[in-house]
């Protein structure tokens, strides 16, 4: 898995914002400040990985998250051959976070595991093509390289 390691955000000085945490918390991440983006993702990897018609997740540079507990992962190469790890929790499974070779200095968190995630509203939907034909929003479709 990619490097997870850096500076968590009570090394900066930064008040944790938010508290995300897999389902029977044994994986904890702690984010300071808001996201620098939220989106909704509906290729296929995606969708496997949360379930649902699309999955919800919220950038952050690494060092504003810190992360409790130890997570597994698996590796998947995109189109274009780039890496993206999905980090989960070994005892319930739950997708918590993706490390991306594009993103190397940010952490991809999956919205819906913050304690509040009311304001993260997503802007953008990436592969609003591959969406079931039920599945209407109000985002405008954008492409992903990754």
């Amino acid at each position: 898995m990619g490097d997870v390691t850096g500076v968590g955000p009570e090394e900066t000085g930064l008040a944790i914002a938010a508290t995300a945490n897999c389902g029977c918390g044994a994986l904890t991440l702690e984010a300071a400040g808001p996201p620098e983006s939220a989106y909704l993702c509906g290729c296929a990897t995606c969708r496997k990985s949360s379930g649902g018609p699309f999955a919800w997740r919220a950038r952050y540079s690494k060092t504003a998250v810190k992360i409790h507990g130890t997570p597994s992962s698996w590796r998947r190469y995109g189109d274009a051959g780039r890496w993206v790890d999905h980090a989960f929790c070994a005892t319930c499974g739950t997708t918590l976070f993706q490390l991306a070779e594009v993103l190397p200095d940010h952490i991809v968190i999956s919205a819906g595991s913050f304690d509040r995630s009311d304001a993260l509203d997503p802007a953008k939907l990436f592969r609003g093509d591959s969406l079931p034909r039920w599945c209407v929003l109000d985002l405008d479709p954008q492409v992903s390289e990754a």
